[in-house]
């Protein structure tokens, strides 16, 4: 399966359709977005992505109104402050925060923890646990990106947007 893996898009909607496009492109089955979505409103445009997408508040997120609208998503799934998802037999964790990630991949109950906030990429094991940032889709204080994780391989690719 492939998963892709946004984060930080701070409400840039062109990057995020171009960030959408790439990561169909090559063949995205379920979507991730780490948190700070910023307005609500990214909740819509999530949902018209057409796939599953999962997703985690940040730091900028405005919790009451990005869940209300989440609620009444078809395709989005807000997990709150950290998600635990399963696919392909794997254990994944999302956050925000890569010290909590950091914590978690420390727990060795999950495959895959995935995390936002610093804006830079990031691919590491600790032990067996792979730990990733997407990068951030924003792009002003660093180079946009976008990654796809791909579950049989158990590799990450990054994208620049």
């Amino acid at each position: 399966m492939k998963i892709g893996i946004i984060s930080d898009t701070h409400d840039n909607i062109p990057n995020f359709e171009s960030a959408i496009k790439i990561l169909k492109e090559n063949k995205m089955e379920v979507l991730i977005h780490s948190g700070d979505l910023c307005a609500p409103f990214m909740i819509h445009k999530l949902d018209g992505v057409g796939l599953p997408v999962h997703v985690v508040f940040g730091n900028v997120d405005d919790r009451a109104r990005t869940s209300l609208f989440a609620k009444e998503s078809k395709n989005v799934t807000h997990h709150g402050d950290v998600a635990e998802i399963k696919f392909d037999n794997q254990k994944f964790a999302v956050v925000h925060f890569p010290d909590i990630a950091f914590a978690l991949a420390c727990t060795k109950k999950y495959d895959v923890v995935i995390h936002g906030h610093t804006h830079d990429k990031r691919e590491e094991k600790i032990d067996d646990t792979l730990i990733i940032n997407s990068g951030n889709v924003m792009g002003i204080t660093k180079e946009p990106s976008c990654a796809i994780y791909d579950t049989d391989s158990k590799k990450i690719e990054f994208f620049s947007i």
